[in-house]
């Protein structure tokens, strides 16, 4: 047996908010319906199904932004990891060459530099 995954899509027209969060619910199986522990309140079951399934959409979309973020932070690291290797190899033959102005003119620097 195979899992075909999909997309929800939710468009709702009425949303409402609570200052309570719901989260602990009395299932009534006669009725059909939920009812907060904490508030009273009777709620659809429909209408908490698709509040949490947007609330796991919409952390599950920040956890791939996040991914993302610290991917191309971990790339832009190794970047300058090199770049700082390059310049210190640069550092070290100027320094062994006695020619520090060689190492100003490679790297941009106008001013001459000498010890």
């Amino acid at each position: 047996m195979s899992v075909v995954p999909f997309e929800l899509v939710i468009k709702r027209k009425n949303t409402q908010t609570y200052l309570c969060s719901h989260i602990q619910l009395e299932v009534d199986e006669q009725n059909r319906v939920l009812q907060c522990m904490v508030c009273g309140l009777v709620l659809d079951p429909l209408t908490w199904m698709l509040d949490h399934c947007m609330a796991l959409q919409s952390a599950m979309a920040r956890i791939e932004h996040i991914k993302k973020e610290y991917k191309d932070m971990c790339t832009t690291i190794e970047e300058k990891k090199k770049e700082l290797r390059r310049i210190k190899a640069q550092i070290r033959y100027c320094e062994k060459n006695g020619n520090i102005s060689r190492l100003a003119s490679r790297s941009g620097l106008r001013k001459e530099v000498t010890y």
